[in-house]
């Protein structure tokens, strides 16, 4: 079921997982990804929004996101396009789904991109992290593009594959516990998740 988000500062949508708390701003901007092992801000600077679409070789950051019943309704500027979201809060992971969106042109859509003060990072999986804490924007099809951009975890789709209906978890835990959680996620979505000798590799 969808979570009903906490609000704080006026407008703010606020989404807790038992290790996590994300919040965003009405204009989109994301304001806070918050470890509550230790209340640690874990974004490297605010000002960056959620998401964002490209079209016509321009990319438009989100720019206002307002509830209605259980979606998230999300416009992108002057580019014409605006989109439906769904956030659900599991306890140990957000779930993001792009339920619909309108307009023409459109190149890629940003299901979430979040700029992450975070030592290290992961390729396969899009992770960083450091000793204390995990951040992760993990695709639940092949047809989800999860990477790194320097600090920026980002997870794209493309109209050449699929777009309405792809979903993304946020992993964000404490690192001893990521990859239980990763392997959970696998679980829940039916993804691959294989093993070498009965151990996940």
């Amino acid at each position: 079921a969808f979570a009903a988000p906490n609000w704080a500062r006026g407008e703010d949508l606020v989404f807790e997982t038992s290790s996590m708390r994300l919040a965003i701003r009405s204009d989109a901007v994301v304001s806070s990804l918050r470890d509550k092992q230790n209340g640690k801000e874990r974004l490297q600077s605010e000002g960056l929004a959620f998401s964002a679409v490209k079209k016509g070789g321009r990319l438009f950051p989100a720019s206002a996101v307002d509830r209605r019943g259980d979606m998230l309704h999300v416009t992108f500027g002057a580019s014409g396009v605006d989109a439906e979201y769904r956030i659900t809060a599991r306890p140990d992971y957000l779930l993001v789904e792009l339920t619909a969106f309108r307009g023409d042109g459109v190149e890629e859509i940003r299901l979430m991109q979040l700029n992450v003060s975070l030592a290290n990072a992961g390729s396969p999986l899009g992770v960083r992290w450091d000793d204390e804490f995990a951040v992760c924007l993990m695709g639940l099809s092949p047809r989800v593009n999860s990477n790194l951009a320097g600090q920026l975890l980002q997870a794209s789709v493309y109209p050449g594959f699929s777009m309405q209906g792809e979903r993304i978890a946020i992993v964000a835990v404490p690192t001893p516990h990521f990859l239980e959680v990763a392997r959970e996620v696998e679980k829940d979505f039916r993804l691959p998740s294989p093993t070498l000798g009965g151990t996940w590799a």
